[in-house]
């Protein structure tokens, strides 16, 4: 499956090559096939994330010192926002530490590219409701 398939289709982002994705989208927030928030790797100024279909406020760089998904949940923080009903995609599956973060804020499904969970992770998803879905990009 590919992520851009739960996504809107008529988002920018869902048009952008397979090369910029890997180069690019580290996280994504996704509610209702729309991005809540886009972890970005480069993200220079707002005319970069309206090239893609989001507004400025939309795009968060990822800085290095902080897993993706904290940085998603950092501007959500920010901004006063739940992530409960949400789904999120990941390009590496992350530490387990974060993966269980997503099932207590609410993550629906995890969506990821790289790496994958353990047996006992999925188990444990599973028992929270929380559907693990590999992706390509």
């Amino acid at each position: 499956m590919n992520v851009r398939k739960v996504l809107n289709p008529e988002l920018g982002v869902v048009n952008m090559s397979s090369e910029w994705w890997m180069e690019q989208v580290c996280a994504l927030l996704i509610m209702g096939g729309g991005i809540l928030l886009a972890a970005l790797r480069h993200v220079q100024s707002a005319r970069d994330c309206l090239e893609i279909g989001l507004a400025s406020g939309q795009c968060v760089q990822v800085s290095g010192k902080l897993h993706p998904i904290m940085e998603i949940a950092n501007a959500m923080k920010e901004r006063m926002a739940v992530m409960n009903g949400c789904s999120i995609y990941v390009e590496s599956w992350p530490e387990s530490k974060m993966a269980k973060w997503c099932a207590i804020v609410g993550i629906k499904e995890i969506y990821y590219t790289n790496g994958s969970p353990s047996d006992d992770e999925v188990k444990t998803f599973k028992k929270c409701g929380v559907k693990v879905t590999r992706v390509s990009v």
